[in-house]
């Protein structure tokens, strides 16, 4: 028989802080089961045939301060729609903040545009103007924020400098379900806003993604490649522009339109938890909460970001990371590195993107505050901050109990990487 041990770290045979399961997430109900059967019954499965994709598409573009949303089968085809909608010519400059899903990169690269990575600032792990201003050059023709964590960007200053400049502005607001910034919702500051629907975001459809905008024109391009088949809004057979048929299906829609209820109810819950998590959080030494920026009205349903600073802390952070898991604390390290620190850049290995100049082009920046997010974050799960607020002082519990004991787990973190092992996932 096993003998737990009073004290100890679970990951050496200790009794974890937690073993009550957390909230289930992806949510599921008879709500979403009646939308789906519905769909098997009538036969109507595309965007075409049936009432859900356009439904999703007018309740989430208007629930987050825009007119148009015109919904994608992956939050990828969202982000590549948004670019093309944009209208930007090959060789265009784009900035991108230098921490943040790589597919924003990628994105950028497969349509021949040349990133430009702004570094982020270290309270936050996101862009601010002034970093964004230190990159620019006459040829940047847009420049994408990122809302990390359910946290809004400070946008004031972007939507400003963005109409006097000629730049176009696009949120990557996956993380950013429900956010509102200065009392005005996130996704609505930007010229175009891309949210995605994967299998661990705060609205789930195991994939999708939509793209909004307040812009008519805008609008009526993004329709025209959603709408690749199918006559344009101009009325040429086949759309103006050539596109794959990427548009969200109706089962997608049929699955996030049975979550739009719980919505509202579900981001002022994690906002409240949010911020006791964070407040007792920042009383651990080398444990740093993302901190709240200006103008944040309410955080949206996003992870949980943490920095833990290894020489406060006393433990690197990926044997955090597996003693955190060990003790009943769902966690991941997010983007492993900073984007400008990628291989591909670092190597300027596009494959067949950025021909010829355009791949010289490409620099590597320093940006010393988006490798410490690389080297020094921990996302908790967005489901973790549904559970009350007791749950989340199993999560401070959990964190207090590892630096307890951090001299001895950062001995057996040196053992590991002295044998060539990792710490576990």
């Amino acid at each position: 028989m096993r003998v737990l041990k009073a004290g100890e770290l679970a990951l050496w045979g200790g009794e974890p802080v937690r073993r009550r399961p957390w909230p289930e997430w992806p949510e599921r109900g008879p709500e979403g089961e009646r939308r789906w059967m519905r769909l098997v019954r009538e036969g109507r499965w595309i965007r075409t045939r049936g009432p859900e994709v356009e439904l999703f598409e007018r309740r989430f573009a208007g629930s987050h301060g825009c007119r148009h949303g015109i919904g994608w089968i992956s939050g990828m085809a969202a982000w590549r729609a948004a670019l093309r909608t944009a209208g930007l010519e090959p060789g265009a400059e784009v900035v991108l903040p230098a921490y943040g899903p790589v597919e924003l990169l990628a994105g950028v690269v497969e349509l021949n545009l040349v990133p430009v990575f702004a570094d982020v600032e270290l309270g936050t792990g996101m862009v601010t103007l002034e970093r964004v201003e230190g990159v620019v050059s006459p040829r940047t023709r847009a420049v994408v924020v990122a809302h990390l964590g359910g946290l809004p960007v400070d946008m004031a200053p972007f939507r400003e400098r963005a109409g006097a400049s000629g730049w176009l502005l696009i949120e990557s607001a996956g993380q950013a379900v429900g956010a509102v910034y200065q009392d005005r919702p996130c996704g609505s500051w930007g010229d175009l806003a891309v949210f995605d629907f994967g299998s661990h975001a705060p609205l789930s459809a195991g994939s999708g993604g939509i793209v909004l905008t307040n812009q008519e024109a805008l609008a009526a391009r993004g329709r025209d490649l959603q709408r690749a088949v199918l006559p344009s809004t101009s009325g040429n057979a086949g759309g103006d522009l050539p596109a794959g048929n990427e548009a969200m299906t109706e089962w997608q829609a049929a699955l996030l339109n049975a979550q739009l209820d719980r919505l509202e109810a579900r981001v002022k819950r994690r906002d409240a938890r949010s911020r006791h998590l964070a407040e007792r959080l920042a009383q651990i030494p080398g444990v740093h909460p993302q901190e709240r920026t200006p103008g944040c009205s309410r955080l949206g349903c996003g992870a949980f970001g943490i920095r833990v600073d290894a020489e406060e802390f006393g433990v690197p952070r990926d044997a955090v990371v597996a003693a955190l898991t060990a003790e009943g604390i769902p966690c991941s390290v997010g983007a492993p590195a900073a984007l400008p620190q990628l291989p591909a850049i670092r190597n300027r290995n596009f494959g067949p993107f950025l021909p010829g100049a355009l791949r010289e082009a490409v620099r590597t920046r320093p940006a010393p505050n988006a490798q410490k997010w690389g080297r020094q974050a921990i996302w908790l799960e967005h489901w973790l901050l549904l559970a009350d607020q007791r749950d989340m002082d199993d999560i401070v519990r959990a964190f207090e109990k590892i630096h307890a004991q951090r001299q001895r787990l950062r001995q057996w973190a040196r053992e590991r990487a002295d044998s060539g092992r990792q710490p576990p996932p």
